[in-house]
């Protein structure tokens, strides 16, 4: 093994290390002399000892920057000499997540590329851009900064330390793309610093131009790719319809939960304290149909049944603690609107005896359900 740094930067709005990224920090630490957790902020009392079991170090700093101001200051306060004692640095960030298989198949497998002077997880393929205003008119191809791995040929030449301390900090997350992510490769290939990824996707360059986001499941079950991104399960909806049918991320999550080990329901309770509800439920498709028909809620099985006088109003009995299984409706007084008479459709559908027995069932087969909602109606 490698005398290898690692810099895992790290952001949570709540100074929270999540479950997910603790499992990830742990399995990192297994392939490193020395990872600092270098977070934007200030971790709560509990989060900092969690960080601190898995034998990283912590270093708080202010939330300027992005991962970019991150890794820079990190960077510059080791200098060119304290950098010389490591084989290899990584500099890698939160928004990944797994492994669901060992990270040491990956790592032996680039060590035995030795001609290599920096490499990264997965890359992204070139594109033309109105968002992410690169210095090359498009986003080049380019690793993905969510994982690079240096050598001492790239971090203790000029040329590293020069790109360091011209880096202009991003004050927005298009910045930090355009001065870092989608610069760093074409920056260091123009001076003759070679550089590959660990997975293979050269043959889905003309399919996707980032196939870690648009088909996960085919890099993790069939390129090794041990890690994927967590914004799967949450990025924008409209977004991942410019790029797939929509259905990659229901797909990871079903491959993970039937295939893997990798507790991804733990990782989806993470993200519900930080990400809407409805960015999940859309990625993930949560979609429960109900038959038409199906037997009544059986005998002494009760579901308590909320109606609303308004729309939105919750009623006192909801700020104690939650029954198991809820029905919490609206129930319009005159269906004067298209909205009222969906709503007054979907009240006296939910409280039908079969309707009530299918949710209950739903309750019954997934511990981890929180709740069924109709569908809303499609215009």
């Amino acid at each position: 093994m490698k005398n290898r740094l690692v810099i895992f930067f790290h952001y949570d709005p709540n100074g929270q290390a999540d479950n997910a990224c603790l499992l990830l920090l742990r399995a990192i630490a297994g392939q490193a002399q020395r990872v600092l957790f270098v977070t934007n902020g200030t971790l709560t009392p509990p989060a900092r000892a969690a960080v601190a079991a898995t034998g990283a170090e912590l270093r708080e700093r202010p939330n300027t920057g992005f991962d970019v101001g991150a890794y820079r200051e990190t960077l510059l306060a080791f200098g060119r000499t304290g950098l010389e004692a490591y084989g290899e640095v990584v500099l890698m960030n939160y928004p990944l997540a797994g492994p669901v298989c060992p990270l040491g198949e990956m790592f032996g497998k680039m060590e035995a590329r030795p001609t290599l002077d920096f490499w990264g997880l997965t890359r992204h393929y070139a594109m033309k851009s109105r968002r992410f205003r690169t210095q090359y008119g498009q986003v080049p191809e380019h690793i993905q900064s969510h994982f690079l791995a240096l050598r001492p040929r790239l971090f203790l030449a000029e040329d590293f330390w020069a790109y360091w301390q011209g880096m202009a900090l991003p004050a927005s997350y298009e910045e930090s793309v355009a001065r870092h992510e989608a610069r760093f490769t074409r920056w260091f290939a123009e001076r003759g610093y070679r550089w590959d990824t660990y997975v293979d996707t050269k043959d889905l360059a003309g399919v996707f131009v980032n196939p870690l986001m648009a088909c996960p499941t085919e890099l993790l079950a069939h390129r090794a790719c041990p890690l994927f991104k967590r914004r799967s399960c949450f990025t924008p909806y409209a977004d991942e319809l410019c790029r797939t049918a929509g259905e990659s991320a229901g797909v990871l999550y079903r491959y993970l939960k039937a295939e893997t080990d990798y507790p991804v329901d733990a990782l989806v309770g993470d993200l519900l304290a930080t990400q809407p509800l409805t960015l999940l439920a859309k990625n993930l498709h949560w979609v429960l149909p109900l038959p038409a028909a199906l037997p009544a809620a059986e005998a002494g099985q009760s579901i308590p049944v909320w109606q609303l006088e308004a729309a939105g109003a919750l009623p006192g009995p909801l700020a104690g603690p939650l029954p198991q299984g809820l029905v919490c409706l609206y129930r319009p007084t005159a269906a004067t609107t298209a909205t009222g008479w969906y709503a007054a459709r979907a009240a006296a559908w939910l409280t039908a005896p079969a309707t009530l027995g299918a949710v209950a069932q739903c309750f019954a087969n997934d511990p981890q359900l929180g709740l069924v909602s109709p569908a809303l109606p499609s215009f």
